[in-house]
């Protein structure tokens, strides 16, 4: 083999090697979004919760790295609308609604969420077009390639990083609330509002 043979060999095996490592990254993102994403939100009567719960869990179990961080974007790093209380069917059942966020500052979730999709068109670019960008019998489109997937994974590293972080402090939140949920204090408070002004409980019976 000649000496540009087995340069070009290396630079083919680096490639392949690299869009691996880059490709375990994205899913790892896609892990931790989907982890928040999944319990960011619900609403329902009581007693659909557990059932609405599954369905959300269902629905969103395929759901792409577009659309995980997309719905991350807009619904988690910013602070949510409040529920317009007219949009609640009207029943005897008690109607729980539950939302997360970060509540980042606007310049800030807009940079991320431009971040997020510059992500998310290179990993469709990564599974879908990298025929269109390698010449693998050149070895300047191989090097061209190998140091724009070297830069994308240091990107991608960041990001990651960054919902790492999130993710730990989302599940750590979410222990916190589903404990005071089953307190004693909670339930007690939870009786009270649904008490009348004659001591009956309200509610269905």
């Amino acid at each position: 083999m000649t000496a540009e043979g087995n340069e070009l060999a290396q630079l083919t095996a680096a490639i392949f090697h690299a869009i691996g490592r880059n490709l375990m990254v994205l899913q790892e993102m896609e892990s931790m979004l989907r982890s928040m994403v999944i319990p960011s939100e619900l609403s329902g009567p009581a007693s659909q919760l557990a059932t609405l719960q599954k369905k959300r869990a269902k629905r969103l179990k395929n759901a792409g790295l577009g659309s995980l961080a997309g719905h991350f974007a807009d619904k988690i790093l910013t602070k949510p609308a409040i529920k317009d209380m007219d949009d609640i069917p009207e029943g005897r059942e008690p109607h729980f609604s539950f939302s997360f966020s970060f509540d980042r500052e606007p310049a800030d979730a807009a940079a991320r969420k431009k971040r997020l999709s510059i992500i998310v068109k290179r990993r469709n670019k990564l599974v879908h077009g990298i025929h269109d960008v390698w010449s693998r019998d050149s070895i300047e489109s191989s090097r061209s390639l190998l140091q724009r997937l070297e830069d994308e994974h240091q990107e991608s590293l960041g990001e990651l990083q960054l919902l790492r972080v999130e993710s730990e402090a989302f599940q750590r939140i979410r222990l916190e609330v589903a404990a005071l949920l089953r307190g004693a204090d909670f339930k007690r408070a939870l009786s009270e509002a649904f008490r009348t002004d004659d001591g009956s409980e309200s509610g269905p019976p």
